[in-house]
């Protein structure tokens, strides 16, 4: 998985540095299809890689095909290199600025020679950009904006990617004879929308009998401490993976609380490290004298929060009944509606609504009309010989002036709409408030 995700960045550079280049739009495409068709399948490429035989997934031409292969064997391809050494330096991460596109990026660098983050800052801050064409005074703005995030979020993935990362790190520590238990915790226990660590605890019989057989998976840098070993993996992750290594499992309890975090509540709980045994978490609490916590919680920002906002509500996966929004392969999904309904009924849910992205998301191969008809067939076919009752929805776009991008006979098909913002997002505050109550207020 994570090849596969190299590979696409791979290619999408390629497709960047083509089009600042000014080469065959074509071609461009070519690269840019290559990366949107890997990032919509979901089967393990890796096999495929191995016996060079991807010609089976549409949008790979034979000529990706030999960039992916080449990519896979060196870390590096030709075609990325010849266009390396013919850019300019830096000029790559000028596209992880939202709204900069090739010839938006080429003309900075012609006028300004802009070539790099810096270079972009500096032409917002002393305002230099404005003498360009194409550029205002709200789009200076959000420039610096958009520079301000790439540089606070540089080194970091959103939860769900962690939680991926997480799943697959666990599966392979659990599977070591002397790991007796292991446990998520750190900004990833708290529950953080953006992750800069993936930190774990994990508790063994046998210290010694461990770092042997980790070592034949990982490779790692080990800290001691007094209570615990900290390990560093090296592997080439998105961020850091760190292990908080114990064979005391009296101390487990304690190093989970402290652990967890975060600094601002620790210091407002004043916890004292080793200053007793806990036989649960539950119990840190009982000793400190307050109230438990659940880890999402345990945030600068909740401290004032009412006590009964705090507490465990025990909602767990097993108290959902449902889902009422995926997309499937029909539009930019990775499973068929079979697989999602299939996956939602194995999970216990009683019901799941497929909601596929509407026509003017052409970018997310959105439903037409007619593919809507003959998904409306699929989920009653479905719907006939399932246990699980499948809701036909769609997530549809809201255009500038307010409307669906559907005819009412349409809309009126499904059993619900979620009615999405997609484009036009540089309209005025009192333009898109009366676009989104037009939207609000359509019958479907």
């Amino acid at each position: 998985m994570q090849q596969k995700k190299e590979i696409i960045k791979h290619l999408k550079e390629i497709a960047n540095l083509l089009d600042f280049l000014g080469e065959n739009k074509f071609k461009v495409s070519a690269f840019k299809n290559g990366a949107a068709a890997l990032k919509s399948t979901s089967e393990n490429i890796e096999p495929h890689i191995q016996e060079k035989s991807l010609t089976h997934i549409k949008g790979i031409g034979k000529g990706i095909q030999q960039v992916i292969y080449e990519f896979s064997e060196k870390g590096e391809s030709t075609e990325h290199r010849k266009l390396i050494e013919r850019a300019p330096d830096g000029i790559l991460e000028l596209f992880s600025i939202r709204g900069l596109g090739a010839k938006k990026i080429k003309i900075l660098h012609d006028e300004l020679n802009v070539t790099s983050l810096n270079d972009l800052e500096q032409a917002c801050n002393d305002k230099t950009i404005l003498k360009v064409k194409g550029f205002t005074e709200k789009g200076r703005q959000a420039i610096l904006e958009e520079i301000s995030n790439v540089v606070k979020y540089s080194g970091k993935i959103r939860l769900n990617q962690a939680e991926k990362i997480l799943a697959l790190f666990q599966e392979q520590l659990n599977a070591i004879n002397s790991v007796v238990k292991s446990e998520v915790t750190g900004e990833l226990r708290r529950g953080l929308e953006i992750i800069s660590s993936i930190d774990i605890l994990v508790q063994v019989n046998d210290k010694a009998e461990f770092y042997k057989e980790f070592s034949k998976l990982y490779k790692y840098s080990n800290l001691e401490h007094i209570t615990y070993s900290e390990l560093s993996i090296l592997e080439s992750y998105e961020i850091p993976i760190k292990i908080l290594l114990i064979d005391d499992k009296s101390a487990y309890n304690i190093i989970l609380f402290q652990s967890t975090g975060s600094k601002s509540f620790l210091s407002k709980s004043n916890f004292i490290s080793n200053d007793f045994k806990a036989k649960s978490e539950e119990d840190i609490f009982v000793k400190l004298g307050m109230p438990y916590v659940i880890p999402e919680m345990r945030e600068q920002q909740y401290f004032n929060y009412a006590p009964e906002l705090k507490i465990n509500s025990n909602l767990a996966l097993e108290k959902f009944q449902g889902l009422l929004h995926f997309h499937t392969t029909q539009s930019d999904g990775l499973n068929s509606l079979e697989q999602m309904v299939g996956a939602a009924e194995k999970i216990g849910f009683n019901y799941a609504a497929v909601c596929d992205h509407s026509k003017s998301a052409f970018y997310a191969n959105g439903l037409k009309e007619d593919a809507v008809i003959s998904q409306r067939e699929i989920v009653n076919e479905i719907n006939s010989r399932r246990g699980i009752k499948v809701f036909h929805g769609i997530e549809s776009d809201i255009l500038s002036d307010g409307s669906l991008d559907y005819p009412d006979e349409i809309l009126s098909t499904f059993d619900f709409v979620v009615a999405s913002i997609h484009s036009s997002f540089s309209l005025s505050e009192d333009e898109m408030t009366i676009r989104i109550i037009k939207a609000v207020e359509n019958l479907y």
